[in-house]
């Protein structure tokens, strides 16, 4: 999988998350939203016709006059199509049945016990109504705090996730490349053994292949040329011990690369143990030497101890 796609993954799954929460928080407002409009809607219009209806009745003494009669009836027409709760429907044909009695009576048997069942009948349908607002706003609250809790789990959870996608998602990138910077420090080093090994399939796997090419090539590279020196170093060295005169050379720092057996018997040096020390400390022990190397002397005579015999000049 390609680098460009698993960023795009990536990506896409955090906006999943946010997505998911922000319609996880949204359906549950939605949900208190029509909780709230369920208890104003249908219980707010049956109070609001009892409340008319008993006006009518406190008002008027029956039998009603036709414009409050009109009144009623409407109200008790409207309250007969929104019946919702359980046991309005019961009050509501007593306050029905009070109604026709009332009306249907003439002035003299009215009786109390009939506007008295009107009046209860009304009340039974206020205290139905009362009741239901009171269960729906516990509704409302036991959902409020079921949305909450859930809200709170779903950012949480979103909180985790997010969390450990921030942490882990930049050491995709980050790790190769920290490995990349290693292995040419090491390369650096001429420790061409390095290799990089990812099992990704994607840029940086290509990358790994192409740069462990690349050091195979720098190694094979680097033994050609180490053999060659070391073979031109080999063919010099047995130039120099099979010429004549007395050889020695010495680099720009005074130390001594090499010699031939001649010059270290006529130096009375030793050839293994005399590479790379510094003339500068020699000359003080070895009169010949510093004659070569410091030929301005102002000494005239010569000791030079060849053959177990010290010779003068």
């Amino acid at each position: 999988m390609k680098i460009k796609t698993k960023l795009r993954l990536g990506f896409g799954f955090l906006f999943i998350i946010v997505l998911s929460f922000g319609l996880i928080a949204l359906f549950f407002l939605n949900e208190l939203s029509d909780k709230s409009k369920v208890i104003l809607k249908d219980n707010y219009k049956s109070l609001r016709y009892v409340a008319a209806m008993r006006n009518v009745v406190d008002e008027s003494a029956f039998p009603l006059p036709a414009e409050k009669a009109k009144i009623f009836e409407q109200n008790l027409k409207n309250e007969g199509q929104n019946i919702t709760e359980t046991g309005e429907k019961l009050a509501f044909q007593k306050l029905a049945v009070a109604y026709e009695t009332l009306i249907n009576a003439s002035t003299n048997t009215i009786n109390a016990n009939s506007l008295k069942s009107l009046r209860s009948a009304l009340q039974n349908i206020e205290e139905v109504n009362m009741k239901a607002i009171y269960d729906k706003n516990e509704m409302a609250n036991a959902a409020s705090s079921r949305a909450n809790l859930y809200i709170s789990i779903a950012a949480m959870v979103a909180f985790l996730i997010l969390f450990t996608f921030i942490v882990n998602f930049p050491g995709f990138v980050a790790n190769p490349l920290a490995e990349f910077s290693a292995a040419i420090k090491q390369i650096g080093r001429k420790n061409y053994k390095q290799r990089l090994h990812f099992n990704n399939h994607d840029e940086f796997t290509e990358l790994a292949d192409s740069f462990n090419g690349m050091v195979v090539k720098l190694n094979e590279w680097e033994n050609s040329n180490l053999s060659k020196i070391k073979s031109e170093k080999s063919r010099i060295e047995a130039i120099i011990a099979q010429m004549q005169d007395a050889i020695i050379g010495l680099n720009e720092k005074g130390e001594i690369l090499f010699l031939n057996h001649l010059a270290a018997k006529l130096m009375n040096l030793d050839e293994d143990k005399i590479i790379g020390q510094n003339a500068a400390e020699l000359i003080k022990k070895n009169e010949l030497l510093k004659r070569i190397i410091k030929p301005e002397t102002a000494e005239k005579t010569l000791k030079i101890y060849a053959d177990e015999k010290e010779s003068y000049f």
